[in-house]
């Protein structure tokens, strides 16, 4: 079975039988206690801050083997038992020839995945669900980083490399409207949408004129609580209070239209059908969804 961190998603398609979606959620995975089974774990091209050990080796005693183009980095608590650094294509290749199949011991994860990810839901989930119907298995999702980005992490399934872009690392906030410009100029023919919560939306969307005047159409998809809504659960969970994450935000249709694209500002159950309407014509959108962030106390 294989897992796909953020920076990864879709490098396997979430429908293969062999996929436990996107990972790296920490405690909150939604396929944690298949790290708790597993024996042994190969990382292709592992990048230790997107995914420290601490959060897969855990449960029984793995057997732990590194490939990669360029030598491992430096990992606190990652035991290696093997590092082989060369091509992938070629490493991996090499490891099918007399491979043999094994029983589907994830398969009950799997399950567990498939379950979880098409339960109904409310709130940003709801939004993420409605997003993932109207977007094509080839479409181009890019996310800022907040809240919505961990939503879209459990519950945007992904059925190809780089068509759900996700932040990590130093995981700046204000990438989605750039990012979703040049997914836009680079894939001309695709459906692409930005999704970015309200906080980030207010850093980078002067973008709005870039797109444009470049003649770039996408939508963007505001995640809007009138605040930084993760900011704020983390404090609550370790304070016990929040300060200074609330917003002051302006008419966000009517500071989109200053720019020359469409704005719109709806509900959860109006969203989907605004967002395929702007979709079908190709446009310079944005979407202001007002989302209950209460739902954020799920996410972890």
């Amino acid at each position: 079975p294989v897992g796909c961190t953020w920076m990864a998603a879709g490098a396997l398609p979430y429908d293969h039988p062999l996929s436990l979606g996107t990972v790296g959620m920490r405690d909150s995975d939604l396929v944690r206690a298949s790290y708790e089974e597993a024996d042994a774990v190969l990382l292709v091209g592992f990048d230790c801050p997107e995914f420290q050990p601490q959060y897969w080796d855990r449960g029984s005693r793995k057997r732990i083997a590194y490939l990669g183009r360029a030598p491992p980095m430096r990992c606190p608590d990652l035991g290696l038992e093997i590092v082989a650094v060369g091509d992938l294509v070629h490493s991996l290749g090499a490891l099918t020839r007399g491979a043999e199949r094994k029983d589907a011991w994830h398969a009950v994860h799997r399950e567990d995945l498939l379950r979880e990810v098409n339960r109904e839901g409310e709130g940003p989930r709801a939004v993420v669900k409605a997003l993932r119907r109207q977007m094509g298995r080839a479409d181009i999702v890019v996310s800022d980083v907040g809240a919505h980005l961990i939503w879209l992490a459990k519950y945007y399934p992904a059925y190809g490399p780089n068509t759900l872009l996700l932040q990590n690392g130093l995981i700046s906030m204000g990438v989605a409207m750039p990012s979703a410009i040049a997914a836009k100029l680079v894939h001309p023919e695709r459906r692409v949408v930005a999704a970015v919560g309200d906080g980030g939306f207010l850093m980078a969307s002067a973008e709005l004129e870039t797109a444009r005047r470049l003649g770039v159409r996408f939508v963007t998809v505001v995640f809007n609580d009138g605040g930084l809504g993760l900011i704020r659960e983390k404090m609550q969970r370790r304070l016990g209070r929040s300060s200074n994450v609330d917003l002051g935000l302006p008419d966000i249709p009517t500071y989109a239209r200053s720019f020359g694209a469409e704005g719109y500002s709806v509900g959860e159950r109006e969203f989907e059908e605004v967002l395929r309407d702007c979709l079908a014509r190709d446009a310079l959108a944005i979407i202001d969804v007002k989302v209950d962030y209460s739902y954020n106390r799920s996410l972890f």
